[in-house]
């Protein structure tokens, strides 16, 4: 699939998810043609929630790109939700190369883990992996020497 086929499809994808009502603290969609390129979901993140250098909360857009990781760009985004862009879609927060497990129970809807952490246990949390819904791989938050910087 050519970058500006995979571009377009992003912008229309986006488009179609700002008319998406918000229900629930995460949602989540998938190209039916193509589910293994990108994989996308709304999450929310009700506590702060440390991801690398950064710390989350409230509305984000995770994304995994395989088109991105044989690019040798991260294969996972975190984006802000940002209702006055196309999509809800906003900047890079932060982006880094997942460690894929297989064999794992599938979700029925997108599901982000995390732990307590240090000296802030109760109010700080890290975020571990995630797992699409209906999937039977889950994408594990690796140490921070695979994360990458926003472009």
């Amino acid at each position: 699939m050519s970058t500006t086929k995979v571009l377009l499809t992003l912008a229309l994808t986006a488009t179609w998810l700002a008319f998406m009502p918000t229900t629930a603290a995460a949602q989540e969609a998938t190209w039916e043609n193509e589910p293994q390129l990108v994989e996308w979901g709304v999450v929310e993140f009700t506590t702060p929630t440390k991801v690398f250098d950064r710390i989350l909360w409230g509305e984000y857009v995770l994304v995994h790109d395989r088109v991105w990781e044989e690019e040798g760009k991260p294969c996972t985004r975190i984006h802000e939700r940002d209702n006055s862009k196309p999509g809800g879609v906003g900047d890079i927060v932060v982006a880094f190369y997942c460690d894929l497990r297989s064999g794992i129970v599938p979700t029925e809807q997108l599901a982000v883990f995390s732990k307590r952490t240090g000296a802030t246990m109760g109010i700080m949390r890290e975020m571990t992996r995630y797992q699409f819904a209906g999937r039977t791989e889950e994408h594990k938050v690796p140490a921070g020497a695979k994360a990458g910087r926003p472009h």
